[in-house]
C-alpha cells in the first residue's frame, strides 16, 4: 500500500463515519488525535497553520533546503516533493524549485494552503503527551498508517508540520484544542 501527500484543492465532502472511527483507534496514553469537522474550529485551526506557512516561506534557511527536496512531475525520482502532488501544473513545477529559492512566495502558499485547508472535510492534529524522539517516530507511524487507509478510501491526506514545528506556533494549537500535548 502507498499514499500520496498531496496539496491539490480537495473537495469538502463528510468523511465516511466507519473512516473517523477506524482513525479514533489510534487514541492511547500516549497519543490523541483531534479530528476536526466543525466549521469554527477548522478555521481557527486553519489560522495557525497560515500564519506558520507564512513565516516558514519568509525565512531564508526554509525555502532553500525546501529547493532541494522540490522535484518536476516526471515520475523519475525516488524522493522528494513532486510538483503534481504539491497541485503545480507541469511547467511550474520545473521551475519551482528556483523560485522557491529566489522569490519570497509566502503570499503565495498562504494563498494555496488557504484555499486547501477551506475546502477540507477535517483537519486532523496528532498530538503527544511527549515531546521527544520516539514520540515523533510514533506520530509519523500513526499518520503514516492514517494515510494509507484513507488512500484506500479514495480520500487524500497531506502533512502540514508547520504549525507543530515552526516557532511557537504549536502553543495556539494547544489552546484552541485545549490540550498541552504537542
Amino acid at each position: 500500500n502507498s499514499r500520496q501527500n498531496n496539496r491539490s484543492s480537495y473537495q469538502n465532502k463528510k468523511l465516511p463515519n466507519e473512516l473517523a472511527n477506524l482513525l479514533n483507534k489510534f487514541n492511547d496514553q500516549q497519543t490523541k488525535v483531534f479530528l476536526a469537522g466543525d466549521d469554527l474550529l477548522k478555521k481557527d485551526l486553519s489560522q495557525v497553520t497560515l500564519k506558520a506557512i507564512k513565516f516558514a516561506f519568509q525565512d531564508k534557511s526554509f525555502t532553500r533546503e525546501l529547493s532541494l527536496w522540490l522535484k518536476p512531475s516526471l515520475k523519475k525520482h525516488k524522493e522528494g516533493l513532486i510538483g503534481e502532488n504539491l497541485g503545480m501544473p507541469f511547467l511550474v513545477s520545473l521551475i519551482m524549485p528556483r523560485l522557491i529559492n529566489k522569490i519570497n512566495t509566502s503570499s503565495v502558499q498562504v494563498k494555496m494552503h488557504e484555499e486547501m485547508l477551506a475546502n477540507s472535510p477535517i483537519i486532523g492534529v496528532i498530538a503527544t503527551e511527549n515531546d521527544d524522539e520516539s514520540s515523533w517516530l510514533r506520530v509519523g507511524e500513526i499518520y503514516e498508517e492514517m494515510a494509507v487507509m484513507s488512500e484506500k478510501e479514495g480520500i487524500a491526506t497531506a502533512v502540514l508540520a508547520a504549525p507543530i514545528e515552526i516557532d511557537n506556533y504549536y502553543q495556539e494549537l494547544q489552546k484552541i484544542l485545549r490540550t498541552n500535548w504537542r
